[in-house]
């Protein structure tokens, strides 16, 4: 990739961390980590990513692993000066030894160096989670090792890469003819470019990469050419052949690169050593585009590439007559098992090859389906996959490549997807492989929003009712359903049938018709179809009456970036239709700790269009909130709860907007005093809502002086701008000097009786402004009464809340509000939980022994208790005080616990809707995002299974 462009990253590791779920980050947000681990698929550019890294920080230039293994730290003292770039642990883990030796080299290395900071990039199929993190903890003595994830590329960076006027074009192309994955890889993203440019498009990943490698081969290394003795030049086809020899011997022999000549390098092998009757086509090939480096060490461009070409060359031979057996001899390990590290080798090689493909299919089904290109496997090779597959698929971190995933759905998998979603087995490797399934048939159906080749109109209305009859079967998990939906409303891009199809989904889902218990569904659904056939006006109607335990899923993440996702009209279009609907909808949101949407919004519509607005239709807008005397701030109507009602960003938004539109602004206090003045006498917070704690300066002037015009026909308001002028308040400037009074009322009889009386008393303004600072005081003290006759009650159960014997509503109201501190974005539930109880650390120390205190009991319903429950839509109130009991006890009390305990811990967890931190993000939809958000369990969860 030579085009420079700007990659980010994903947090995968520690999910509990403040940056996890967060997009856009880059390597630079982890300058400051003492370690971190860069993961990726190959080609997506880990080394290229740590070569500008550690440029822009003066780093030492990356090392690779095995050199790195193979030094000696005593003669390296720049290594103690960090941070060092470990780059390609994959490379050096022996296929035939233990895969966690390399690791300890490292770690061994990095301690005799003086424990700097470091960086080390890995393969992601060759990172061994949570081993490998645990290990490299040890060195620092924490738990909290980032691991990220190189994100693929988008579009833009895409169409930068391309760089060419016609760059929209090439992506639909790439899509017309099933490339797409490869766009989203730097690597592969050359490849096809390479091998477009030479031949056009190909049919399949295999052929992708034969043209990119024809390509190659001329690139004739400059100084070996101009080195070279002989004048006759192979052919390209000898000098493939030739580098897929010096692929294939590398691999398997676990080496780097070669080298011209002889060398001292372990990790380097010598062209002098091997025997060939072409040492000339050997050398050419050494020299040319499929290696990098100088004449006296070079390196194939990438292991990707390495690994077609030795699987290529492999296949030549076992043509030409060699037995596959001896070929298996040299890459597989006693149990008949490829090693790990030759799997791209033997992926690419079931590809190639019908013999090899026969046995690999059943030795390692899931890297020939996940790493290689099943396009050319027959429809009955790809049922004995599928078969093998699903008894092997790793369930806790397989994450396959888009372009495998297309690739082994092919034109003809389809067929084979229905045939399992047909059967009533509902496992949980055949809901994995279904999943990874419908992922190819998204990718395969994915396109650019033009007519499209996916097949026969009665294929594609096949797979229409399947996808179908997935996303309403509730059997299979939501995160498989909504993948279905992602396929299904793929493959409906400009189908008749779609409006119709669409429009039966939204019905059904605002008649709560669609089966959907922890509304992922519906928050895919909303999250795709928004803005284009669910319209902003329309989008209030798919709020839920009911409670959303609050948990990071696609429903309430969709609510959450409802603002950042739409465009300007559509704002204006979403606040003027919650104006129509604000007495349903604002509690609705209120329900949903999503009252901040509300001055969100405001603000968001402001700026865009609050100066083309009539003041009528501004103050319909400001209808939707009010002034909180608590906070002085303008929250959402009918929301109590401030902790999520609150938006200091917005607020300061809409103060400063008013502030530089003092004519609107009084314009707005005037219509809002005239519009309510039968109420003025019953609140003091008429019109406050547009000037707050600090007035704008000549505000009291003005109060006075529009009073004045106003008298007649409306005594009442002007009476309250009148006393607005002299009020003593809080930050407001000084009262209007009664001489100045005075002189402006002079001529309003009305106006100089009310003045008569108010100079009568010479305390008359300090009345008056202590009768305005009791009203604030009664606001605030019947808040903190309130609160404070709640935490009393609690107190009063102190004793039996310690032992677990309280009322369960008590003990149920506690664990939510402990629960909610992962989901309000503090890390710790505890702190959470003080903060509740205003600092009350006895009262807080007797609710966390409550909790622990349900373990030791045998009382609490059991596993088939709790399932009975479930299946009824009931919760025990004592599910969560149980998990945050188990949330503060040690990782190893499941242990403790007797075989129903186990049995009620894992019964009470499956259950509960928990707070949980968002998956790895994989691309620009909501979907992907929350895929896997259920993947992810605390440490006692495993053992308890064991």
């Amino acid at each position: 990739m030579n085009v420079p462009v700007k990659r980010t990253v994903s947090l995968i590791e520690p999910k509990d961390n403040s940056r996890s779920g967060k997009e856009d980050l880059r390597l630079s947000d982890f300058e400051t980590d003492y370690s971190y681990v860069l993961l990726g698929e190959p080609g997506m550019g880990k080394s290229t990513e740590f070569k500008e890294e550690a440029c822009r920080i003066h780093a030492s230039t990356p090392i690779p692993a095995n050199q790195f293994i193979s030094r000696k730290p005593e003669n390296h003292p720049e290594w103690r000066k960090g941070p060092l770039f470990i780059d390609g642990l994959d490379e050096v883990r022996v296929g035939s030894g233990d895969p966690r030796d390399a690791l300890n080299k490292i770690i061994e290395h990095l301690e005799s160096s003086g424990k700097p900071q470091f960086r080390l990039s890995c393969r992601s199929i060759s990172w061994l989670e949570p081993g490998d993190r645990k290990r490299l903890a040890t060195i620092s003595g924490s738990k909290d090792v980032p691991v990220l994830l190189l994100n693929p590329l988008n579009y833009d960076d895409i169409r930068k890469i391309i760089s060419e006027p016609n760059a929209n074009a090439f992506i639909q192309q790439a899509h017309d003819h099933g490339m797409q994955a490869f766009l989203f890889n730097p690597q592969l993203l050359d490849l096809l470019l390479t091998s477009v440019k030479t031949d056009g498009w190909p049919d399949s990943p295999s052929k992708t990469f034969e043209n990119a490698c024809w390509k190659l081969v001329q690139e004739q290394n400059i100084e070996y050419r101009d080195a070279r003795s002989y004048s006759q030049q192979p052919s390209h086809e000898a000098v493939l052949r030739a580098g897929g020899q010096l692929s294939a011997l590398m691999l398997i022999a676990n080496k780097a690169g070669w080298s011209y000549d002889y060398t001292d390098d372990s990790e380097i092998l010598s062209l002098r050593d091997v025997e060939t009757q072409d040492d000339v086509t050997l050398r050419v090939a050494f020299g040319s585009g499929l290696f990098e480096g100088g004449l006296t060490r070079r390196t194939p461009i990438h292991r990707l590439l390495a690994e077609f070409f030795g699987a290529r060359y492999l296949h030549q031979k076992i043509e030409s007559g060699l037995s596959v057996r001896r070929v298996f001899a040299l890459i597989m390990g006693d149990d008949g098992v490829p090693f790990p590290d030759l799997r791209g080798l033997t992926a690419w090689l079931a590809s190639l090859n019908p013999q090899a493909r026969k046995i690999l299919i059943h030795t390692d089904p899931a890297a020939i389906a996940f790493n290689g290109d099943a396009s050319s496997f027959s429809l009955g090779e790809r049922r004995e996959l599928l078969v093998n597959l699903e008894h092997s698929i790793d369930l806790t971190s397989t994450w396959p490549s888009a372009a495998a995933l297309g690739a082994l759905v092919g034109s003809q998998g389809a067929s084979l997807i229905w045939e399992l979603t047909g059967l009533p087995e509902r496992s949980e490797s055949r809901q994995m492989l279904v999943y990874q399934l419908l992922r190819g048939v998204s990718q395969r159906y994915s396109g650019m929003g033009v007519v499209r080749r996916l097949g026969p109109e009665v294929q594609l209305e096949v797979s229409r009712k399947n996808l179908l009859n997935i996303v309403y079967d509730p059997s299979w998990q939501e995160f498989i359903r909504c993948e279905a939906f992602r396929a299904l409303n793929l493959l409906l891009v400009e189908k008749s049938n779609r409006e119709m199809t669409i429009g039966k989904f939204l019905s059904d889902l605002q008649l709560d018709l669609l089966p959907d218990e922890k509304n992922d569904l519906r928050g895919t659904i909303l999250d795709l179809l928004y803005p284009k056939e669910l319209p902003p006006p329309e989008v209030w109607n798919y709020l839920i009456d009911r409670t959303v335990a609050y948990r990071h899923n696609i429903y309430l993440e969709f609510w959450h970036r409802l603002i950042d996702r739409s465009q300007e009209n559509q704002i204006r279009e979403l606040l003027d239709s919650l104006c129509d609907r604000s007495s349903v909808v604002i509690p609705k949101l209120a329900n949903h700790r999503l009252s901040s949407i509300v001055p969100r919004l405001l603000a968001r519509g402001l700026d865009l269009f609050g100066d083309e607005l009539d003041i009528s239709d501004l103050y319909r807008w400001f209808k939707l909130v009010k002034y909180d005397v608590q906070t002085s701030q303008l929250v959402s109507l009918d929301s109590s709860d401030r902790s999520y009602n609150r938006n200091d960003e917005a607020n300061k938004t809409i103060r400063n907007w008013l502030s530089e539109r003092q004519a609107i602004q009084r314009a707005l206090i005037e219509h809002d005093l005239l519009t309510q003045e039968s109420r003025i006498s019953d609140s003091g917070m008429i019109g406050l809502k547009f000037v707050g704690r600090n007035p704008p300066a000549g505000f009291r002037l003005w109060c006075l002086t529009r009073a004045a015009e106003l008298w007649g026909p409306h005594q009442i308001a002007a009476k309250r701008l009148a006393w607005w002028s002299v009020s003593i308040k809080g930050r407001w400037e000084d009262p209007l000097p009664d001489h100045k009074v005075e002189q402006i009322v002079s001529d309003i009889p009305g106006l100089r009786e009310w003045n008569r009386k108010r100079l009568s008393s010479k305390d008359r303004a300090e009345q008056e402004h202590t009768e305005w600072s009791n009203k604030l005081a009664n606001i605030r003290d019947a808040d903190r009464e309130r609160r404070q006759k709640e935490l009393e009650a609690i107190r009063q159960q102190k004793s039996e809340l310690a032992a677990g014997n309280c009322v369960p509503d008590l003990l149920h109201h506690l664990a939510s509000i402990y629960f909610d501190g992962f989901a309000t974005g503090g890390k710790d539930p505890k702190s959470h939980l003080e903060s509740y109880l205003e600092g009350d650390m006895s009262l807080a120390r007797a609710t966390l022994a409550g909790f622990r205190s349900m373990l030791d009991r045998d009382d609490l319903p059991d596993l088939d208790q709790i399932a009975h429950l479930h299946e009824n839509n009931k919760m025990s109130l004592f599910a969560l005080p149980f998990l945050a009991g188990m949330e503060e006890e040690n990782d190893s009390l499941i242990d403790s616990l007797s075989e129903r305990g186990r049995r009620r811990a894992l019964g009470f967890y499956l259950v509960t809707d928990r707070p949980m931190v968002p998956a790895t993000p994989r691309g620009e939809n909501l979907v992907n995002l929350f895929a896997f958000n259920e993947r992810y369990h605390p440490p006692w969860y495993e053992k308890a299974l064991k």
